[in-house]
């Protein structure tokens, strides 16, 4: 490749990295902040039963209620054991659930990329 080919190479690369950055969401939040956001809303509640899981979780069509009490779905898309264990604590901090569900294992069952 010619240094004239490279700088043009180059020109667009920079061209389509600021088209890109121009797509990106203005808010810069990610979906799981908004969702722990969300579920510490609906955590508010008198004695829940809280289903912790994945995205699976997070689409489920559960209960409004069970034995009385409030149904949380607290599912979060891409949650695995690893981001559960680092959250639970401060999204359940200052709750007193009648009942705690894990549904995770999903995301632990892919191969994880080395330096990860």
């Amino acid at each position: 490749m010619s240094r004239d080919q490279l700088r043009k190479a180059k020109s667009d690369i920079v061209a389509l990295t600021n088209r890109l950055d121009r797509l990106k969401p203005a808010s810069g939040h990610e979906h799981s902040d908004v969702r722990q956001f969300m579920i510490r809303q609906e955590l508010r509640r008198v004695g829940p039963v809280v289903v912790l899981g994945d995205s699976i979780t997070e689409a489920a069509p559960l209960p409004k209620a069970i034995c009385g009490h409030t149904v949380v779905n607290a599912g979060i898309g891409g949650a695995d054991a690893n981001f559960a264990a680092k959250t639970i604590s401060a999204l359940l901090n200052g709750t007193s659930p009648a009942l705690i569900v894990l549904a995770l294992g999903t995301n632990d069952a892919h191969p994880v990329p080395e330096g990860r």
